[in-house]
């Protein structure tokens, strides 16, 4: 998987070959050149930093939203739903 660069928009993406257009924005031509190029070494850095931020941050809100589904789950109306819970 290469790594591209659209000077238009200025998205970087992934993809097998070079395409013909931008995936983000459409452009195909800019000032006479390819919109879409191979990125550079620190357009891919920024690249691969960018996801990894955007990763982390997707896991923490899934963490978040597991802890805050588990003591709803818990804990409704005021009566702690953990209490009922009793094996005769």
């Amino acid at each position: 998987m290469n790594c591209y660069f659209c000077d238009a928009c200025h998205y970087c993406f992934t993809a097998e070959q070079l395409p013909d257009r931008c995936p983000d924005c459409g452009k195909q031509m800019l000032q006479g050149h390819p919109a879409v190029r191979i990125a550079t070494e620190a357009e891919i850095t920024d690249y691969r930093r960018i996801q990894m931020e955007l990763n982390e941050e997707e896991l923490r809100t899934a963490e978040k939203e597991a802890t805050d589904y588990e003591s709803h789950s818990y804990i409704s109306h005021g009566t702690d739903l953990r209490q009922s819970h009793v094996r005769l």
